[in-house]
C-alpha cells in the first residue's frame, strides 16, 4: 500500500484552488507557520483542522489521505466504483464513476428505491448540475417548482439553486449526474 503524502496533498489542492498559504491559513484560523509545518509532514493537525482544511479547500475529507496512484487512475471499473452513502433501501445511494474530484467534474450514478429521497430538505452547492434518468422516474424539487422527470429525461440544475429528488414511484431510479466544480 502507497503512503499517504497528506501535507503534499493539501498542497495540491490549496494550488489547486489557488489559494497562497497565507490566505489558507488566515481562513481556518492557523499561523502560516503551523500551516507550513502541516505541509511539510512536520506536523500532525487535529481532525478539526483538517475538516478546516477540507472544507476552504472544497474537497471532501477522505481526499486529503488518497494514495498519488489512485489520482493517476483514468478508468474506474463498475466493481470498483467509490461509493458515497449506504445501502440501506431507504436511503440514496451514489457511486462516483469518476476516478475522484481532482479534475474539474464529478460523474455519479445515484439510485433512488421506491418512496426514498436524496434528502429531506432542499440543498444547494456551487457550480452547475446536469442529471439524466437512466431508469424509472423522479421528482426534482428545486426552490418551489416540481419537474417530474422520466426515462431518458435530462435536467440542467443552476448552481447554488435549492433543490431536492425524490422517488414517488412503486419502481427503482436510476440517474446519472454531473456536477462542476466537484464538490462531493
Amino acid at each position: 500500500m502507497d503512503e499517504i503524502n497528506l501535507g503534499e496533498r493539501i498542497v495540491l489542492f490549496r494550488e489547486k484552488n489557488k489559494m497562497s498559504q497565507k490566505e489558507l491559513a488566515q481562513r481556518i484560523q492557523i499561523t502560516p507557520s503551523m500551516l507550513s509545518q502541516i505541509e511539510r509532514n512536520n506536523a500532525n493537525p487535529s481532525l478539526s483542522t483538517l475538516k478546516l482544511i477540507s472544507k476552504e479547500l472544497q474537497v471532501p475529507l477522505y481526499y486529503l489521505f488518497m494514495t498519488e496512484g489512485a489520482e493517476k487512475d483514468i478508468v474506474v471499473r463498475k466493481n470498483e466504483r467509490k461509493q458515497i452513502g449506504s445501502r440501506d433501501k431507504r436511503k440514496p445511494y451514489l457511486e462516483l464513476l469518476t476516478p475522484d474530484a481532482s479534475g474539474n467534474i464529478e460523474f455519479f450514478e445515484m439510485r433512488l428505491q421506491p418512496h426514498t429521497e436524496n434528502s429531506h430538505q432542499l440543498m444547494n452547492h456551487e457550480g452547475e448540475e446536469v442529471a439524466l434518468v437512466l431508469k424509472g422516474s423522479i421528482v426534482l424539487q428545486m426552490e418551489n417548482v416540481e419537474y417530474v422527470l422520466h426515462e431518458g429525461d435530462s435536467v440542467r440544475i443552476p448552481g447554488l439553486a435549492y433543490h431536492r429528488w425524490y422517488n414517488n414511484s412503486d419502481e427503482d431510479t436510476r440517474l446519472v449526474f454531473a456536477v462542476t466544480p466537484p464538490n462531493f
